[in-house]
């Protein structure tokens, strides 16, 4: 389970930032929600939102509760999560959400899920067992 919660704001964010500023700042997040699998720098996100690096990292910061890396990230594993669950391997899932590999992905996937992405689906597959089989009675060949 992740540990942040994508797209709520910070508590303290409303309060702090102006009108203007917050919708350029949403406006940001669902471009990285959009294009989260693109190479996103941040110099480009800032230019985005009218404001220089420092001034952009500073005020995504306050208003969603981390960096733009940060948030980046997060969206990142948790597309990665959903492609693990659907049978992708761990090297393309990596690719495809726009990590450079798997070690990348997985270093990643830690530091948010505390986990590797080996151990969550470990943890998520369930083995079906059949309803006519009978547990008491030994098995002959």
């Amino acid at each position: 389970m992740m540990h942040q919660t994508l797209g709520h704001p910070h508590p303290s964010a409303t309060a702090v930032l102006p009108r203007m500023r917050r919708a350029d700042l949403d406006d940001i997040r669902a471009f990285i929600e959009r294009n989260y699998a693109e190479r996103l720098a941040l110099e480009d996100l800032a230019e985005r939102a009218g404001l220089s690096v420092f001034r952009f990292v500073t005020l995504f910061r306050r208003r969603f509760g981390v960096s733009p890396y940060r948030f980046l990230s997060m969206v990142r594993v948790q597309a990665a999560q959903q492609l693990l669950l659907d049978g992708t391997p761990p090297a393309i899932a990596a690719i495809e959400v726009g990590f450079c590999d798997q070690s990348h992905l997985c270093r990643h996937f830690r530091s948010l899920c505390g986990t590797t992405p080996g151990r969550f689906l470990a943890d998520r597959i369930v083995v079906p067992v059949a309803s006519n089989t009978n547990s008491r009675r030994a098995v002959t060949p």
